[in-house]
């Protein structure tokens, strides 16, 4: 999905569970991950937006928070940052993804980056509710 068919995806109110963005330009990636908070009402956000860094972040603690209802909201949302630098095939970690991708809570919305597009492309290949 290009960043304009993001953006008119948004406005028209379809918000997917899952989102992977990818590629070298850092500001892009920031105004699509500012939309997607943008999703949380500002009132709401400290409660309902979270960041993660992949290469310090428990994996547990990332998944567990993506199916944490929302705190006085309809939506959460929980980016996962810099997804690869740090290794899926260990700690479990490929494991958390994979099982929060086949069944991620409809109420959260899960922002995956990476600076990788080939890593981005095998990462939404395996999510079925794209």
């Amino acid at each position: 999905m290009t960043p304009e068919q993001f953006r008119k995806s948004l406005a028209k109110g379809q918000v997917a569970p899952v989102y992977f963005f990818s590629g070298p330009e850092a500001g892009t990636m920031q105004e699509a991950l500012d939309a997607v908070a943008a999703l949380v009402p500002e009132a709401a956000r400290a409660f309902n937006v979270q960041v993660f860094h992949a290469f310090e972040a428990d994996f547990a603690e990332v998944f567990s928070a993506a199916r944490t209802l929302p705190f006085m909201g309809e939506r959460r949302v929980v980016v996962l940052r810099d997804v690869e630098k740090t290794r899926l095939d260990q700690l479990g970690r490929g494991e958390f993804l994979e099982e929060y991708l086949a069944a991620p809570e409809p109420m959260t919305v899960l922002a995956v980056t990476t600076g990788d597009e080939d890593r981005a492309k095998t990462l939404a290949k395996k999510h079925p509710h794209r």
